[in-house]
């Protein structure tokens, strides 16, 4: 996601209310965005958090690793490969 509208607010506000409600959130950023620090995600209204996981361009994701979570969240998701 881009954070020219807002939208990196979004994802963290989106974060922030599913572990509210006790559900298992994944947060994952390209690696290559290192702006903010290696694995923060975080929104020009100050708003931050840590990626949990970080996508290279040769990662292989295997969907089982992904097995009981309510919510994935991407950012900077158009510098990530196709599948």
């Amino acid at each position: 996601m881009h954070d020219g509208l807002g939208e990196v607010a979004d994802l963290l506000a989106v974060a922030h209310n599913y572990r509210k409600q006790g559900k298992r959130v994944l947060l994952m950023k390209p690696r290559l965005d290192v702006r903010f620090g290696a694995a923060k995600i975080s929104s020009r209204a100050g708003l931050e958090a840590e990626a949990d996981l970080m996508i290279d361009e040769d990662t292989t994701l295997d969907p089982r690793e992904f097995a009981g979570l309510d919510c994935i969240l991407v950012d900077e998701a158009q510098f990530l490969r196709p599948p």
